[in-house]
């Protein structure tokens, strides 16, 4: 723990543990055997441990020491370091109670007791017992000039690495220990975006009141475990605690090994836990463990006042208490939560009967708010205790307990549910005690479930002298019926003002042990969902069936949807009426299947086989084996495009010198407007080639200048890494080195990486050079970013031969070509509009150029000379079909 004079240098980035996990000590080796140091524990037995080490230690063998020993000398606050003082015994027993306070919902032992090495070191297997080790010493070792040290996620490693406390007051002490065991647990520091501690912020006219543990708590009331929720806090995302996420409670509890302490009194009146009472006097005592926690407490009075006190732990209490009091048919009587004290106090002028004291922990002021003030009631847990006076009971007190009233009801016959009523108090006379039988809770019990068809009739029992308990029984009936468990209460009452009720109620149970018979399961399967999808204005049914298994004795119903799947997905628009949604399908009584029909609609479209899914759900009286099957819509209009769609497909544009050509593929042509990347040779040189190749090299540069960048990135990381395993064991004077010579290797890192920068740059800019005269404004033409120093041109279509479209005459500039060019078929308009660059690009094949093989295109046979037309013709000759080009 840090103040503002002092830093913490708590070990971030040492957090390997495998490294760390050195050498182990055999014996704890004590620098001062004769000192005698009070022995404290809150949980004995516990299976962890946080022990507070005062009388001095040897570290040897772990991360701290880099083959170095460290001595750290006893706790002392004075010149004599042999003895401890009056004083010193003080605060080391006040240490541990504000610490123990800290941990008291944990499974944990916190104790200055000191434990074997075992106890303190995970070795894995089946260990279960460790710890952290907290040395309260003279920083002679570090010099750190700091309140604390420690190394993150320790608790739990196999070596006794301790966390270390350098400061000699009491609050200092056991603030920063709780601090630094936090660190060990695996904790981060809680600060704002100005300051990496939080120093806490007020409550009404309290300007210093609250705080966190893992910031500063130094100068504040309370300091509680915290997640991130005062308005500020740098510690309240997914990254807080080290990737932990801001939790503090579910950190410690969720990674080191141990949990929360479990329940000690019931949550509510039917539970609670009898007040201790000598006579007038009252006493008890609890721990709340969570937020949620509540802890119930009973007692009966004679007519008169009534004063209760519930106070939380006198040091470093992080329980701010609410009380309540009730009367037996839960009706708040009184209530206390003072603003700015923890302690709650009620005074109440009562009637005779019996009452109970709920105690929570509560929150004060809006921590959200800006600025923040006071504090949830997140981690408003720890320990508390009862105090008080109440009237005298005059008489006896009645009071119920269940003793055998949850049980199996059985399938036939009665069962016997047992109750015990107990008699307290003046026993030397008669009494009765009146009781009733109702039902109760979420499902409550009725007549039908008790001997007879009815609800057991109210009765009494009557105590002769001396007698103090008597049986109680309700008889249940047996039953088949498949139902919840049921419960009901048997309450009493009285009418004597001499005999008084404690415990008014207890409950009974009915336990279910009838097992409905399994529902049966559905599956669907396709019976003729491969069709063709038609021509004709009919749609095609394509066939499914639902089938039930098992029994059948009961309906049921479910739930299909359909949707497109795979790589050739169905759409709404294939189906008549379009995708069918949640529809219901019933099955009666009996029936094992039920046929489905999905209507396709069909077209003329020529497109790809197509594939839809249809899934069941929402499954009422049964479960789905069988989720979805499949249907394919089988294309019958023949291959290529339809007249109308938008597609993409490749166009080659050939430069044979003059004139240009264009090839489209024959399949393709259609009088409409189609949506085609492009892929061009000119002069003989194929530019999408070229531009790929010049792409493939600026990205080849670019990853060698990020390889260079990640590999400078690392090596500075492991650099820094290093300097930081040295910062960590070396003095003050050390770290300012360090963090000197960090510095410089940041600074070369940077020049480094300016320098490999500005050499991609320019070795950039030399390529673009080098193909000024090659490429046309890829920009316009590819949607990629080349400069050229002249834009290509393309001329308007003058005539369309067997798969060749013909572009002659250099009038047309690339700028124009995102509105249109014009070619010509069948003396048709064939609009093209530029798509940018493409993924991917089909290679025309052999087949496709039969016309100009056989050389019945005179006409473009003329347009050719031998050379040229041999050059255009092998480019394609030896393609395979199936094949793509990617650029």
């Amino acid at each position: 723990m840090a103040s503002s004079k002092t830093r913490d240098i708590t070990r971030l980035a040492l957090r390997n543990r495998n490294r760390n996990r050195l050498s182990l000590e055999l014996l704890e080796p004590r620098l001062n055997l004769a000192l005698d140091v009070p022995a404290f524990s809150s949980l004995p037995g516990a299976n962890h441990t946080i022990y507070l080490d005062f009388d001095g230690h040897v570290t040897s063998g772990t991360a701290w020491n880099n083959g170095a020993t460290i001595n750290s000398p006893a706790y002392s606050s004075d010149a004599d370091t042999a003895n401890f003082s009056a004083s010193e015994l003080t605060v080391i027993e006040r240490t541990f109670k504000r610490v123990a306070e800290d941990f008291a919902p944990f499974q944990v032992n916190v104790t200055t007791v000191a434990p074997t090495i075992d106890d303190l070191r995970n070795t894995g297997g089946t260990d279960a017992k460790w710890g952290v080790r907290t040395v309260v010493t003279k920083d002679v070792a570090f010099n750190c000039g700091c309140g604390g040290i420690a190394y993150i996620d320790s608790f739990d490693w196999n070596s006794d690495t301790p966390v270390f406390v350098f400061n000699t007051s009491e609050i200092g002490v056991a603030e920063a220990a709780s601090h630094e065991v936090g660190h060990s647990l695996g904790l981060s520091h809680d600060g704002t975006s100005t300051s990496g501690y939080y120093q806490g912020h007020g409550l009404g006219t309290d300007s210093s009141y609250w705080s966190t543990i893992m910031g500063v708590g130094y100068y504040v009331d309370v300091s509680q475990w915290d997640k991130g929720e005062y308005t500020g806090s740098n510690n309240a995302g997914a990254s807080a605690n080290y990737n932990k996420g801001p939790d503090d409670l579910f950190v410690i509890t969720n990674y080191n090994g141990f949990g929360t302490k479990s329940d000690d009194h019931g949550n509510d009146a039917t539970t609670a836990t009898p007040l201790n009472v000598a006579s007038t006097v009252v006493s008890g005592s609890g721990l709340i463990t969570t937020r949620t926690d509540v802890d119930y407490f009973r007692f009966t009075t004679s007519a008169g006042a009534v004063t209760l006190n519930v106070n939380s732990a006198p040091l470093g209490a992080n329980l701010d208490i609410e009380a309540t009091l009730y009367n037996s048919v839960g009706t708040i009587v009184a209530s206390s939560n003072p603003l700015l004290s923890l302690n709650a106090s009620i005074s109440a002028t009562l009637s005779a009967g019996t009452y109970y004291l709920k105690v929570d922990g509560t929150g004060a002021g809006t921590p959200t708010a800006t600025p923040p003030t006071g504090y949830s009631d997140y981690a408003s847990i720890g320990q508390y205790s009862i105090s008080g006076t109440i009237g005298a009971v005059a008489g006896d007190t009645m009071s119920i307990v269940a003793t055998d009233a949850s049980k199996n009801e059985l399938n036939s016959g009665s069962t016997a549910f047992t109750f015990t009523v107990n008699r307290t108090g003046d026993t030397s006379g008669t009494s009765t005690v009146n009781y009733a039988v109702t039902g109760s809770g979420a499902s409550p019990a009725s007549a039908s479930d008790f001997v007879g068809g009815v609800i057991p009739p109210a009765g009494s029992l009557t105590f002769g002298p001396g007698v103090t308990s008597l049986p109680l029984t309700v008889n249940v009936q047996g039953d088949t019926t498949v139902e919840n468990n049921e419960t009901f209460l048997v309450s009493l009452s009285s009418l004597s003002s001499s005999t008084l009720i404690g415990v008014s109620s207890a409950m009974g149970t009915i336990v279910n042990d009838d097992v409905a018979p399994a529902l049966p399961t559905l599956g669907i399967s396709a019976t003729s969902a491969i069709r063709a999808e038609g021509t004709s204005s009919i749609s095609t049914p394509f066939g499914f069936t639902i089938t039930r298994a098992g029994s059948l004795s009961a309906a049921s119903s479910v739930l299909y949807t359909v949707s497109g799947t795979g790589t050739n997905a169905a759409n709404g628009k294939d189906f008549a009426g379009g995708f069918a949604r949640n529809v219901m399908v019933n099955f009666a009584a009996g029936v094992a299947a039920v046929d489905i029909t999905i209507n396709v609609k069909a077209d003329s479209t020529r497109e790809s086989n197509e594939t839809f899914r249809v899934a069941l759900s929402g499954a009422v009286g049964a479960t789905i084996s069988t989720a979805s099957a499949n249907g394919t819509i089988q294309n019958d209009d023949g291959s290529g495009a339809a007249r109308g769609e938008e597609f993409e497909f490749g166009v080659e544009l050939i430069a044979v010198a003059d004139p240009l050509w264009m090839f489209v593929p024959p399949e393709f042509l259609s009088a409409e407007q189609l949506s085609v990347p492009v892929m061009t040779w000119i002069d003989g040189v194929s530019h999408v080639g070229d531009l790929a190749h010049e792409h493939e090299h600026e990205h080849e540069h670019e990853h060698e200048h990020e390889h260079e960048h990640e590999h400078d990135h690392d090596h500075e990381h492991e650099h820094e890494h290093e300097h930081e395993h040295e910062h960590e064991h070396e003095h003050e004077h050390d770290h300012d080195h360090d963090h000197d010579h960090d510095h410089e290797h940041e600074h070369e890192h940077e020049h480094d990486h300016e320098h490999d920068h500005d050499h991609d740059h320019d070795h950039d800019h030399d390529h673009d050079h080098e193909h000024d005269h090659e490429h046309a404004d890829q920009d316009e033409l590819l949607a990629e970013q080349h400069s050229l120093a002249a834009p290509l041109i393309f001329g308007a279509p003058s005539m369309q031969l067997n798969s060749m479209c013909y572009v002659g005459g250099l009038t047309q500039s690339v700028s124009s070509w995102d509105s249109q060019v014009e070619m010509e078929r069948a003396n048709a308009p064939l609009s093209v509009e530029r798509s940018g660059y493409a993924a991917k690009l089909p290679v025309a094949t052999e087949d496709s150029f039969a016309g100009i093989e056989t050389g019945t295109d005179n006409d473009l046979q003329g347009k050719l000379s031998g050379s040229t037309f041999a050059a255009f013709d092998s480019a394609f000759a030896n393609s395979d079909d199936d094949a793509w080009s990617e650029f």
